[in-house]
């Protein structure tokens, strides 16, 4: 090879030597860069969840930005969740009065609200949570709809706030807690402060006395005509029928002894048709029922009242529905009907129209204790309730006003709840008290104001004081549905005002 061969050998392998230098050279810079951006991604999300996990650990999604917004309104998760605790209490307590004891098969207060279901789609969380957001939309639009219209706003509210939290207060304390907020924050939601109750209580009383002042005014606006009109139109959710009934069971048979279907349910017909057929009035009906029942079914008919029901026409089937509301029915009618496994005979007594007026009347409630141990009454503890009951009639007598009345029901009514309003009880329809013999008294024909008697109800002695009577009942229900049909159109109207938006806050939050 020639020497100026070599020397251009030698310098192409220099040229492309420092080409590869060039690209390595750039490939470092880009890997650099590269490792920078990682760099400075990862910085930034570290800094990211450090500000998520402060933003979450701290009040500030609760209390400083807000969760729900409805039209102008905005609401912070401290207040959905103080409205979504009023929402809870207020369906609880409703289910309780309803299914006592029983309430824990549908709310285990020992397990996560999450965690039960409502419905097929929802967890009591989600509803008690929806129904928040729903009352918060109502809410704005009663206040702004309320001041735009001049309803003042009133101071009660504080009675009530005050109420609410030295409530809150003393359970606190009870439980332990030093710190309020704490309490708070643990049993209500995160953020949640005596300011933020005061502050919701405020607008839900206010929303509250002002729909009640339109129904009110709606209840006041309807005539005779469009009250009567109406009732028709739903008496069947509210007439009562009454009537006796005994059901006549075919016999089952057992796997020692068959029993043939078509003889069960002849033989069974055939009781029921000798009760049907043996009755004129109740006590008729009761001793037929006692003649021909077997005598493992004696303990049911311990006496007239258990054959005894009351109904709304809507809850019955469709067939007795007929045959309970026909035109031609009158006292005394009877009829078998046919059930799945026997025989029904129904005595017809009567339908209540509800068109008579309700009753106002004052009760103070004095029970025998029962033994703390055995949780039996004795007659010794019956003889005490009756010898305080005379005491207490006999106090009355001495002064026989409204005013000694409600002194004595305060210092001596064994129902806390009426005790506490002096043991009134209004507007009361002719089965809202809970003993039947004082709802019988109070609607006896001629029974006046200022009545007074002494009840006794099994180990319980009712002491009623009688004031008079107000508005029509069958008027009365007529003009609450219309009234609330009003009051739900008007809310609907509105809440399309008010479009509902859930922010990042409520989503983080929730």
């Amino acid at each position: 090879m020639s020497a100026s061969r070599e020397k251009n050998l030698r310098k192409q392998q220099r040229g492309e030597g420092s080409e590869k230098r060039q690209v390595r050279a750039v490939n470092e810079v880009q890997k650099k860069k590269a490792r920078k951006k990682i760099a400075t991604a990862a910085a930034i999300v570290v800094v990211v969840l450090l500000i998520f996990l402060v933003l979450v650990n701290s009040t500030l999604l609760y209390t400083g930005v807000p969760s729900v917004k409805a039209g102008d309104w905005k609401f912070t998760k401290a207040d959905l969740d103080y409205e979504k605790y009023l929402v809870y209490q207020t369906t609880y307590q409703n289910l309780y009065n309803t299914y006592g004891q029983y309430i824990s098969y549908i709310i285990d207060t020992s397990k996560p609200l999450s965690e039960q279901q409502y419905s097929d789609t929802q967890t009591w969380d989600d509803y008690f949570r929806e129904s928040a957001v729903d009352n918060l939309v109502q809410i704005a639009a009663l206040w702004d709809k309320g001041h735009a219209e001049g309803y003042p706003e009133s101071d009660d509210f504080k009675a009530a706030a005050d109420h609410a939290v030295d409530s809150m207060r003393a359970a606190a304390t009870e439980a332990g807690f030093k710190n309020f907020n704490t309490f708070l924050n643990m049993n209500i939601g995160k953020g949640v402060t005596e300011k933020t109750i005061r502050s919701m209580l405020e607008k839900v009383h206010y929303a509250s006395d002002y729909s009640q002042k339109l129904v009110e005014d709606w209840k006041n606006g309807f005539s005779k005509e469009e009250l009567e009109e109406y009732y028709e139109t739903v008496r069947n959710s509210y007439d009562k029928v009454t009537y006796a009934s005994y059901y006549s069971a075919a016999a089952s048979g057992s796997e020692e002894e068959e029993v043939d279907p078509e003889i069960a349910m002849n033989d069974a017909k055939a009781k029921a048709e000798l009760v049907a057929a043996a009755s004129g009035d109740e006590d008729a009906f009761y001793q037929a029922v006692l003649d021909n029942c077997g005598e493992d079914e004696l303990y049911k008919y311990y006496d007239k009242s258990s054959i005894i029901s009351k109904s709304t026409p809507q809850g019955l089937s469709e067939e007795w529905r007929e045959w309970f509301t026909d035109d031609g029915r009158s006292y005394g009618d009877t009829v078998v009907m046919e059930s799945d496994n026997g025989y029904y005979a129904l005595m017809f007594i009567g339908i209540e129209d509800n068109d008579y007026q309700l009753a106002d009347y004052h009760v103070i409630t004095v029970s025998a204790e029962a033994d703390e141990e055995t949780g039996e009454i004795s007659e010794e503890a019956i003889r005490a309730a009756k010898d305080l009951a005379d005491d207490v009639a006999a106090q009355y007598s001495e002064n026989p006003t409204v005013e000694n009345f409600e002194d004595l029901a305060v210092r001596y009514s064994q129902d806390a709840v009426s005790a506490a309003t002096g043991g009134a009880y209004t507007g009361m329809s002719k089965d809202a008290f809970v003993s039947g013999l004082v709802n019988e008294y109070a609607f006896e024909e001629g029974r006046t104001e200022g009545d007074f008697s002494v009840i006794e109800d099994g180990s319980t002695y009712y002491l009623i004081r009688m004031d008079g009577y107000g508005d029509n009942y069958r008027e009365t229900i007529s003009s609450e549905l219309l009234s609330q049909d009003k009051y739900d159109e008007l809310i609907d109207d509105l809440s399309e005002q008010y479009p509902v938006k859930t922010t990042l806050a409520y989503k983080l939050t929730k």
